[in-house]
């Protein structure tokens, strides 16, 4: 498989985990909404062990999913 199809399906099983998360946040599933923000970390540092990002974007999706979890606005956007 090629590094940018790799990089389509793992950006494709976040996006899915983010709409979890929101889903699981709106009916108030606490315990849900943390599986799905570990899961969130765990497909983060797998791109990154794997080469598809780099530590920085690592720590901005890991930091984005916490942000989503705490209803904080993220600081900033992905470049």
């Amino acid at each position: 498989m090629k590094k940018n199809e790799m990089q389509e399906k793992f950006r494709d099983l976040l996006n899915r985990r983010k709409e979890s998360l929101k889903r699981a946040m709106d009916k108030g599933e606490e315990g849900v909404v943390l599986e799905n923000v570990g899961e969130i970390c765990g497909i983060a540092a797998s791109m990154q062990i794997i080469g598809l990002i780099d530590w920085e974007q690592k720590d901005y999706i890991e930091n984005e999913a916490w942000n989503m979890y705490l209803r904080r606005e993220p600081e900033h956007e992905a470049c």
